[in-house]
């Protein structure tokens, strides 16, 4: 992302932990949407066989996207954690600079 002048990010904890739980639920209704029913057996196996065989796939895909979805948003909860303890780290630092 180019940077802006002027232009500033605000991190906060509770929003990295917020965006981790919005992975979490996003991921949890991507893997709640019921797959398709079944083809019926018709004239036409082939076509039954090629729509069924699409059908398995694309739920494998939308189950590698809601692994993706839950993994970033543990990502997040883990930056929010990280980012907590930096910033303690650095208030004793900077406590202790004073101190001397």
């Amino acid at each position: 992302m180019p940077a802006t002048p002027g232009t500033r990010l605000n991190v906060l904890s509770a929003g990295l932990h917020q965006l981790d739980v919005k992975c979490q639920t996003l991921a949890g209704q991507l893997t709640a949407v019921v797959p398709a029913p079944s083809v019926a057996t018709s004239t036409w196996q082939s076509n039954a066989a090629v729509v069924a065989a699409a059908q398995a796939a694309s739920v494998e895909d939308l189950e590698a996207l809601a692994g993706r979805v839950r993994s970033r948003g543990g990502s997040y909860s883990t930056s929010g954690a990280r980012y907590t303890a930096n910033e303690q780290d650095a208030a004793r630092a900077f406590t202790r600079v004073l101190e001397v």
